[in-house]
């Protein structure tokens, strides 16, 4: 059986251990970005759904996001359209992974389960639990891997900082890690065992949960404990600390037991001789298990479509005006017809007659520019306050008491996209982008100023009055960069230098481009009064580097919370 050297383990961890460990928190970050891949940049943000106190009924959190592009990049409002913006923006709304509760006396990992089959020859009072283990299951794999991320997190914090009690702290995470693979060996024990034996007495939604989420434990676990290994071993090998060898080993031998797992139930491994065929499945295949798995913290965003209503309003003013031009050409055409003599200095009737059919041509013909040109006027100044895009957000989820799939309302959430000048940025965003400026004599800036903002209002009175697992909502936004680096130059340039002792010499320059983003976060809370509390504002500075081939780096300017400040009420 894999995991047989946890007998001899034990993880004995405290409350006050996982503190010090910085592995009890609540997983809220409030921001964070990351290179994905060389070609997308993403940017996490959270908001806190709790609320702040007993009367909050809504929450309103805007992001408001400034891309200072630099001239020479060549992508301005002229070929950078919205819909160029909106194709390589891609967001993502989902929750924070809720914590399992604490396991009773004799009850596995997955309370639901453990009804489920204790249920599983009453096919009446099985089925209805099918949906309910179905989502649990999940929710236990996404759990489990988030767990190991952060040991992994937590790891390379330790190697960097390298605390004083460095040793100590070794010890905390191996019992931490030690606690992860007997969490995981549990839900194999007590289920994996039945699903695999006992298949012909369960539901097939519930048994492929039980099994696709299992191979994807394994995977993730596989791709975890080889990261860690690698850089404990990498950095201290056979001359480190016995704190560090012991976690190296204890990864080792979790290593060892999860290839023979994996070997036992005929699942993919990968060595030297593996086909590129297997090799390419593994990777589709692990893929599909992330979005099967994950599938059940995102939210559903509905595309809340008001175009057609706001362009039949301004086409119908558009009428309205064209319609008043010829109100009043028919008024005039009238008075000339009946009163020639005092309108025109002639009374000839074929002059007036001809006169008058001109006029009406000449009406005709701008009553109908006249209704294109004020429907193209009025829909433009009308988009420069609207969304480009309002989508409804809602989480599906298995209610536990009711016994039945619901769909919690979580809010809305409006975007907006606009390149802007600098002259009509906001102060504080001008002073953040000028920050570290320090010499007058430095080249002035020459940029363009892209702005991207997404209102979100949240009813955080209805989300705790119907689900006690959603607590935080992550914003996931996404962008390729793709389209920004069409027109840089090549990434390597020639640089001729002058040595004293060698003469005239050539170097290889990197050719790079700096893209600065300021983020702006504001969130405020609305009580039973209907009344909004003034808003409270954070500040954040990150820089792209980029070159002809991506993302080079991401340096941070100014962290999130060091500055910030509390609008006035009014």
């Amino acid at each position: 059986m894999a995991y047989d050297f946890l007998e001899d383990l034990e993880d004995d961890l405290s409350d006050e251990e996982l503190e010090t460990l910085g592995l009890l928190d609540k997983d809220y970050k409030g921001s964070s970005q990351a290179i994905h891949d060389r070609l997308q940049f993403q940017a996490d943000f959270d908001v806190d759904l709790t609320p702040g106190h007993v009367f909050e009924t809504q929450k309103s959190y805007r992001v408001d996001t400034y891309l200072f592009l630099p001239k020479n990049m060549g992508v301005n409002r002229d070929n950078f359209s919205r819909d160029q913006f909106y194709t390589a923006m891609t967001n993502y709304m989902r929750i924070r992974t809720p914590t399992p509760p604490e396991a009773k006396e004799n009850e596995g990992v997955i309370p639901s389960a453990d009804r489920y089959f204790e249920a599983h020859l009453v096919t009446h009072l099985r089925q209805p639990l099918e949906a309910l283990v179905v989502q649990d299951v999940k929710l236990f794999g996404c759990y489990l891997n988030g767990q190991l991320k952060k040991a992994r997190t937590y790891l390379l914090e330790l190697m960097r900082k390298q605390p004083s009690n460095f040793g100590h702290r070794m010890r905390l995470l191996e019992k931490f890690i030690v606690r992860l693979l007997q969490t995981l060996s549990d839900y194999r024990l007590r289920y994996m065992s039945r699903v695999r034996h006992q298949s012909y007495l369960l539901d097939h939604e519930a048994r492929q949960a039980f099994l696709l989420v299992d191979e994807y434990l394994s995977y993730r676990l596989e791709a975890t404990l080889i990261y860690m290994f690698q850089r404990l071993d990498g950095q201290y090998g056979q001359t480190g600390s016995d704190e560090a060898r012991s976690v190296a080993k204890l990864l080792e031998a979790a290593l060892m037991s999860e290839m023979d797992y994996r070997a036992n139930e005929d699942l993919i491994l990968l060595s030297n001789g593996t086909r590129e065929e297997l090799r390419e499945t593994y990777y589709y295949r692990l893929g599909l298990l992330k979005k099967y798995v994950s599938d059940v913290l995102y939210l559903q965003q509905t595309n809340v479509r008001k175009d057609k209503a706001y362009r039949n309003l301004v086409a119908a003013a558009g009428a309205a005006v064209a319609a008043f031009w010829a109100g009043l050409v028919d008024l005039q055409r009238f008075y000339w017809m009946n009163r020639p003599a005092e309108g025109l200095p002639f009374s000839d009737f074929g002059i007036r007659f001809f006169l008058i059919v001109v006029l009406g041509v000449v009406a005709y013909i701008f009553k109908d520019r006249i209704k294109e040109s004020s429907r193209e006027y009025f829909y433009e100044r009308l988009k420069q306050n609207l969304p480009d895009y309002e989508f409804e957000m809602v989480y599906r989820y298995y209610d536990h008491q009711a016994r039945s799939a619901k769909e919690l309302k979580i809010g809305r959430s409006r975007q907006y996209m606009r390149f802007i000048n600098k002259e009509a940025l906001p102060p504080e965003i001008s002073y953040l982008r000028e920050l570290g400026h320090h010499s007058e004599l430095d080249p002035e800036r020459s940029e363009h100023v892209l702005h991207y903002s997404q209102h979100m209002q949240l009813d955080t009175l209805s989300i705790k009055q119907t689900s006690e697992q959603v607590h935080t909502l992550r914003n996931i936004m996404r962008m390729s960069i793709n389209p920004l680096l069409e027109k840089l130059d090549n990434p390597d340039k020639n640089l001729r230098y002058y040595d004293p002792e060698q003469g005239i010499a050539m170097i290889k320059a990197p050719k790079v481009y700096h893209v600065n983003l300021v983020f702006k976060y504001a969130s405020s809370t609305r009580d039973s009064r209907g009344e909004w509390e003034p808003a409270q504002v954070e500040f954040e500075r990150i820089r792209l580097i980029l070159d002809k081939k991506g993302i080079q780096r991401i340096e941070s300017v100014l962290p999130r919370g060091t500055l910030g400040y509390e609008e006035a009420r009014l």
